[in-house]
C-alpha cells in the first residue's frame, strides 16, 4: 500500500459514497438556517437572527439522525438543550467565569455518556455542549442571555416544524424505497448463491428496519402494517436463502437461486414503480412463480418450497398496496398504529444511562475521560486568559471519541479543516 493510499485511509477521505447524499434533508436544513438569518437582516436585528440561525444550524445537524418521529423528537430535544446551554454559558461567562470549569465537566460527562444511547442521541447531546461553548464567547446578564436563548430555541424548533411539514409530501415513498433496497440486497445474495458459492447472509439489519419501525406518522395503519409484513417476509426469505446456501450444491439449486434472484429484483422494482408499471411487474412475478416448483427430491426441497411460497406471498402483499394507497390518510387515521421501538422511550434512555454510568462500561469510561479532559482544558484557558480559548475545549468535545482510532481520525480531520480555514483567511 502506497503512502498516498495510507494517508487517504487515515484521514477517511474516501471512497466517496454518492448514494449517501441526502439532498432533500440538506436543502431543508439549509432553508431552516437561511430563513431566520434573512428575517434578522431584514428587520434590522442581525444579532437575534444570527442566534436563531445558530440554533437552526445545530438542530439541522441533529436532523440527519432518525427517520420520522425519532428525527422530530431529536431536533426538539436538541433545541431545548441548546437553549438551556446558551443561557448557562452566557450568564456564567459574564458573572463567574471560573464556574465554567465544573459546568464544562458536567456537560462533558453527559455528552460522553450519551454514546451509550447510539449515534442519534449522541449527536443530539453533543449540540448542547457546542451551544454552551459558543455562548461562552458572548457573555450576557440573565436578561440578555434569556432573550438569546429563546432565539436559539426558536431557530431549532423551526427545523422541527420543517420536518413535520415534510410528512405530507409523498407519504410512504421513503418506506417503499427502503424496502426496495432491502429486497435488492436479497437479490444480490441469491445471485451469489446461483454461482455455486457458499456464503452466509450479511449480518447487518435491513435498510428498511428503521424506516418501517419509525414510519411516517401520516401513513394509515393498514399501510404501515403492510410494510411490516413485507419486512418480516424479507427476514424469512433471508433465512430460506441461508438454509439453501448450507446445502449441497447442484444445478437445480442454482437454477432456483437464479429464478429467485429475478423474482426478488422484480419485487424491489415493483415497490417503487408507478401504479401501471407495478401491475405489469406483479404479473411478471406471478407468471414466473405460478408453475415453479422443486421437481426432484433433493435434501433441500423443504427450504426451496418455503422460499417459493414466501416469494408468492410477497407478490400478493405488494399487489395489495394498490388497495390502500398511502395518500388516503383519513381512512386509516383512527386505527391503532404500530408502536415506536422501545429505544425511543424516556424510560429506556434513563435505564441505559444508569447502566452505563459505571467505569466498567466503555461509555462510562469515555464520559469520565471527556469530562476530565474538557474541564482541565477549560481550567487552563481560565488560568492563562487564552484568547478565544473556548475553541480548545470545543475541539475536545468534537474530537474525543470512545475508541483510539476514531479519535485519531477526527483529530486529523479537524487539523486539516483548520489548515484550510487558515489558508483561506
Amino acid at each position: 500500500m502506497t503512502t498516498r493510499i495510507v494517508w487517504k485511509h487515515f484521514a477517511q477521505l474516501g471512497p466517496f459514497r454518492w448514494d449517501r447524499i441526502a439532498a432533500e434533508a440538506a436543502a431543508r436544513s439549509a432553508f431552516g438556517v437561511v430563513v431566520p438569518l434573512a428575517i434578522g437582516c431584514a428587520s434590522g436585528h442581525v444579532a437575534f437572527g444570527a442566534y436563531a440561525a445558530l440554533g437552526a444550524s445545530s438542530a439541522g445537524i441533529a436532523s440527519f439522525q432518525g427517520e420520522s418521529r425519532t428525527r422530530f423528537a431529536g431536533v426538539v430535544v436538541a433545541s431545548i438543550g441548546m437553549a438551556l446551554s446558551t443561557f448557562v454559558g452566557a450568564t456564567t461567562a459574564a458573572t463567574a467565569a471560573w464556574l465554567l470549569v465544573p459546568i464544562v465537566a458536567i456537560w462533558g460527562y453527559f455528552t460522553g455518556l450519551a454514546v451509550a444511547l447510539g449515534p442519534r442521541w449522541s449527536m443530539v447531546v453533543l449540540q448542547w455542549s457546542v451551544a454552551l461553548l459558543i455562548a461562552v464567547g458572548l457573555p450576557f446578564g440573565p436578561a440578555g442571555a434569556g432573550v438569546r436563548a429563546l432565539f436559539v430555541l426558536a431557530g431549532g424548533l423551526f427545523q422541527a416544524v420543517l420536518i413535520a411539514a415534510s410528512w405530507p409530501l409523498r407519504p410512504g415513498l421513503r418506506e417503499r424505497e427502503a424496502l426496495a433496497d432491502s429486497y435488492r440486497a436479497l437479490a444480490t445474495y441469491a445471485s451469489l448463491l446461483a454461482t455455486g458459492e457458499f456464503a452466509a447472509p450479511p449480518p447487518a439489519a435491513f435498510a428498511a428496519d428503521a424506516a418501517i419501525l419509525d414510519a411516517n406518522p401520516l401513513l394509515p395503519s393498514s399501510v404501515q402494517l403492510t410494510f411490516i409484513d413485507l419486512l418480516e417476509e424479507a427476514e424469512r426469505i433471508r433465512a430460506s436463502l441461508a438454509a439453501l446456501a448450507a446445502t449441497s450444491d447442484d444445478p437445480e439449486r442454482r437454477a432456483l437461486m437464479r429464478d429467485a434472484a429475478l423474482a426478488i429484483t422484480l419485487i424491489a422494482d415493483a415497490l417503487t414503480a408507478t401504479r401501471t408499471r407495478r401491475t405489469r411487474l406483479i404479473s411478471e412475478i406471478e407468471q414466473a412463480l405460478i408453475d415453479r416448483s422443486v421437481t426432484a427430491d433433493p435434501p433441500w426441497r423443504w427450504a426451496g418450497e418455503a422460499l417459493l411460497g414466501q416469494l408468492r406471498a410477497v407478490a400478493r402483499i405488494v399487489a395489495s398496496l394498490e388497495a390502500v394507497r398511502p395518500q388516503e390518510h383519513a381512512e386509516g387515521g383512527h386505527e391503532a398504529r404500530p408502536a415506536i421501538p422501545h429505544q425511543s422511550t424516556a424510560a429506556w434512555v434513563l435505564i441505559t444511562l444508569r447502566a452505563n454510568m459505571a467505569t466498567a462500561s466503555e461509555a462510562g469510561r469515555h464520559a469520565l475521560r471527556l469530562a476530565v479532559t474538557a474541564a482541565l482544558a477549560e481550567a487552563l484557558v481560565q488560568a492563562t486568559g487564552l484568547y478565544q480559548g473556548r475553541w480548545v475545549t470545543l475541539t475536545i468535545f468534537l474530537v474525543l471519541r470512545p475508541d483510539y482510532a476514531s479519535t485519531v481520525y477526527r483529530g486529523v480531520q479537524r487539523a486539516l479543516y483548520h489548515c484550510r480555514i487558515t489558508v483561506n483567511s
